[in-house]
């Protein structure tokens, strides 16, 4: 029979042990009980931030349409560029106050008030007119958002033209690189510029029958319209330094047309290869003179300027007509006002964030069409 002590040392034992279990046990409880907690916030943060997303979404399509409308008032009165200050600058929200006078800071810090949104976003809108649009390589049904019913009034599309245009934009872009870049000449001497066009049209053209061989492919070939530029990082021969290249001078927004208003330095000598640096140094000091508003009122004024001021299209006239003979068979097409936009948004509440990227399309009566959007 045990002893009363060696008895209460056990018992004594089996409570510890009891007080230990139900310790760990409160614990871990307390535990799963802070975690879901923290889930169910961060799900509450996602939800808001989403919807904070999208109403910085909506005001960007509000600049955007409010642009249009005021365009299409004012064309012949503002010039260009003051127009675009509707659309161009960044949007923070909350609106940054410290630099205001205090009674319109009051103003809107009340109108920010009775807006109830939570958290904070920023806002950009990119032209996406000024760049060479992947898009014309596609037939126009195969297009990103194309329209089912054709266009009768369009130019026939002719693949060959397009895909030709579109190999002298890049050799252009990689002459000039080259020629700037020692480096980047010694690293790409063995690149193939004909196998990477056709890489572009494997993954883009469901119609493309291969020329290389598709076990030399890194992915699967998508045979879709390009959605997003970055797509361009799963093609053969691909690498960072190409992209850097040729992403500032591509557009994957559909049916764009090129603002020449807009136009950027590698755009206009990709299209133009005949022009030397200071041909270009010369347009872009005639087209955003401060003192004048030089601004290409038509399309037509802007192939006058290069007929009558880049060197080699003076000496031969014929030149130019081949080229610009090269751009339209290829379905390119130019225009005088911002016509395409990319937007991107990004908004934060709490512990969240949510990014958004649309493609918009402004039409002449100021209606906007979307034509992809992704979230993120």
């Amino acid at each position: 029979m045990a002893s009363p002590q060696r008895s209460s040392g056990m018992a004594l034992f089996l409570v510890l042990g009891i007080i230990s279990v139900l310790a760990m046990l409160v614990s871990e409880f307390m535990i799963q009980s802070q975690v879901t907690q923290q889930i169910a916030y961060g799900n509450f943060d996602r939800l808001r931030a989403h919807y904070t997303a999208k109403s910085a979404l909506k005001v960007s399509l509000l600049r955007i349409k409010g642009f249009g409308l005021l365009n299409n008032k004012l064309r012949d009165i503002a010039p260009p560029r003051q127009i675009a200050q509707i659309w161009s600058f960044p949007f923070i929200f909350p609106i940054p106050t410290e630099a205001i006078p205090v009674m319109a800071r009051d103003n809107i810090n009340a109108f920010q008030k009775s807006t109830h949104l939570e958290g904070s976003f920023t806002s950009q809108i990119q032209s996406e007119s000024a760049k060479y649009n992947l898009s014309t390589l596609l037939e126009p049904s195969q297009r990103l958002g194309a329209s089912p019913t054709p266009n009768p009034s369009a130019s026939p599309f002719n693949p060959e033209s397009a895909i030709t245009e579109f190999g002298t934009v890049l050799q252009s872009a990689f002459r000039q690189e080259s020629l700037s870049n020692p480096d980047f000449a010694d690293a790409h001497r063995d690149f193939n510029l004909t196998l990477f066009v056709d890489g572009i049209l494997a993954w883009s053209d469901q119609k493309h029958i291969r020329s290389g061989s598709p076990e030399r492919d890194p992915v699967i070939m998508k045979k879709a319209p390009f959605y997003d530029i970055s797509e361009l990082h799963m093609l053969p021969q691909m690498d960072d330094e190409i992209f850097d290249l040729i992403s500032p001078i591509i557009s994957m927004q559909p049916n764009a047309p090129i603002n020449v208003n807009a136009i950027k330095k590698g755009t206009l000598m990709s299209l133009f290869p005949e022009m030397t640096p200071e041909d270009a140094t010369a347009f872009f000091k005639f087209r955003d003179a401060t003192e004048i508003d030089n601004s290409f009122k038509k399309a037509d004024a802007f192939t006058n300027y290069l007929k009558n001021n880049v060197g080699l299209y003076i000496r031969s006239p014929t030149l130019f007509d081949d080229r610009i003979a090269a751009i339209t068979g290829a379905g390119i097409t130019f225009s005088t006002e911002e016509a395409s936009f990319r937007i991107l948004v990004r908004a934060e509440v709490g512990s969240s964030a949510q990014h958004i990227e649309a493609f918009v399309t402004l039409n002449k009566d100021s209606t906007l069409r979307v034509s992809s959007i992704r979230f993120w």
